[in-house]
């Protein structure tokens, strides 16, 4: 009863090399240098506008010798961030991932698919 309160933890600002992000800047300033906050020897990441796909659509006839095409809408990235894969549906007792059996945005679906589903998959590059 009675006493002082503790004292609130100081956060600090770090730049990707470790260094303190100087406390005289103005904050939009300061949050662009550093990559990490530190609360009471914690490091935690900053991450402002993490990059996000908003729309993948396949079009086309999915037929045999037709072409399928995809779309790719992201936020904070550029679609050449992601590189596109064609999946063959994954047969019984095969990986649930599927077979990737093309790369890129633009695929011809061979005669030997006939009949069977493909799926569209968007992954990061890097």
């Amino acid at each position: 009863v009675g006493g002082a309160a503790p004292a609130a933890p100081s956060p600090r600002l770090l730049n990707a090399a470790g260094s303190r992000v100087s406390d005289d800047l103005p904050v939009g300033e300061a949050l662009q240098q550093a990559s990490h906050v530190e609360i009471e020897g914690e490091r935690l990441p900053i991450v402002v506008n993490p990059p996000a796909i908003t729309k993948l659509e396949a079009f086309g006839r999915p037929l045999a010798g037709c072409p399928m095409t995809s779309t790719l809408r992201c936020e904070f990235c550029r679609p050449e961030d992601f590189e596109l894969r064609w999946l063959r549906q994954a047969s019984a007792g095969a990986s649930p991932q599927g077979e990737v059996v093309h790369e890129g945005r633009v695929f011809w679906i061979p005669e030997e698919f006939a009949g069977q589903a493909m799926t569209l998959r968007a992954d990061a590059r890097g």
